[in-house]
């Protein structure tokens, strides 16, 4: 038993990006944590770098997994396999602070179910802020201002609008697993685990995860840095995208808090799963299909529930600016203009390759 278990999936990421993030964990002055690499089917050496890892600190295990089964499964391996208290996600090619386990554990309550920290967003040129909380916030179920406290359901509210409206920037990070402590007996007691899809896993967990909570803590302490980079999976071509959105939205219909036809949010998710499905698959320039073919099947993809019914129920007018321009292209069809203005937003990052 220890009180950290930081949980990294592991697949053919770079040496370059790797030795830093797990450098980074062991940079913490606190002994009593530990690392589970697991590596999901890497054949890059990667597989390999995390064995020499291990045999250079007994704080680090690996765990191999025959074939590349996602990171989905790697993070419930994981889970399933730590020993701590607490569980942090740490993606392959992030980094975190060095003071993180020291000011997690200066907050952490008897009660507390998770604890959410702030984030910079790294890129080759700049490091942006990213989920910025200006002071400490406890989030409780049934909690009220009248009490000096909020209440849990602000999380789940804008686990997909913070993304598309303006919004306190508490809540930028909020449907990532990352920038997270989470106690393991509360995950485990209440069988959250994250689902079958490769692609908006993290919402559905985080959104069972605030369904499920008694007690939030938010911090403003920064200790999370998240890597753009051109090889990760979000910016990935996805030939099953239009499957695994679909399935992403069924997920979220079925944890209970977007009921049909009876709560916004399952329309906020599905304009940005509209907007993977633009981006990741159906104009992706690794889909070959005439440019005709391409809007046709979106057309017809879009008619489909509840895609069919996102305008109108979701409230362009509270959009930030960029996201409101881009969520008119997509009312008015215009998919390929869409995607041709995201690919020049990313061009002007330069990003980690």
């Amino acid at each position: 038993m220890c009180q950290y278990s930081f949980i990294i999936p592991v697949y053919n990421v770079k040496p370059d990006f790797l030795e830093p993030c797990i450098a980074s964990i062991l940079a913490n002055d606190f002994a009593d944590l530990e690392i589970i690499l697991v590596d999901d089917g890497s054949v890059n050496g990667c597989e390999k770098f995390c064995d020499e890892y291990a045999v250079m600190d007994n704080r680090i295990r690996v765990f191999h997994q025959r074939d590349n089964m996602g990171v989905s499964a790697a993070r419930n391996l994981g889970i399933a396999e730590s020993a701590g208290e607490w569980v942090v996600f740490v993606d392959s090619d992030d980094w975190v602070s060095n003071k993180l386990c020291g000011k997690v554990s200066g907050v952490i309550t008897q009660d507390t179910d998770i604890i959410l920290f702030s984030a910079y967003r790294e890129s080759v040129n700049k490091s942006y802020l990213f989920g910025t909380s200006d002071k400490k916030v406890d989030y409780l179920k049934g909690g009220s201002l009248e009490d000096g406290q909020c209440n849990i359901c602000e999380l789940s509210d804008n686990l997909l609008k913070q993304s598309l409206r303006i919004s306190h920037p508490r809540y930028e990070t909020v449907k990532y697993c990352w920038g997270k402590a989470f106690r393991k007996e509360f995950i485990v007691t209440k069988g959250i685990k994250f689902p079958d899809i490769n692609y908006c896993e993290d919402i559905v967990f985080m959104a069972d995860v605030f369904q499920k909570a008694e007690k939030v803590i938010q911090i403003s302490d920064r200790l999370y840095h998240y890597r753009v980079s051109e090889t990760s999976v979000v910016n990935s071509f996805r030939n099953n995208a239009l499957f695994e959105q679909r399935k992403f939205l069924e997920l979220l219909e079925g944890i209970g808090n977007t009921e049909k036809n009876n709560n916004e949010t399952i329309y906020y998710a599905a304009l940005l799963s509209m907007q993977i499905c633009i981006t990741r698959y159906l104009f992706n320039k690794e889909n070959k299909a005439n440019i005709f073919i391409k809007h046709k099947k979106a057309m017809n993809f879009f008619r489909e529930w509840p895609y069919s019914n996102v305008f109108r129920y979701v409230d362009c007018a509270n959009m930030k600016r960029n996201e409101k321009i881009k969520a008119i292209l997509i009312k008015y069809r215009l998919y390929y203009l869409y995607y041709l203005g995201t690919e020049a937003k990313k061009a002007k990052t330069k990003s980690y390759v």
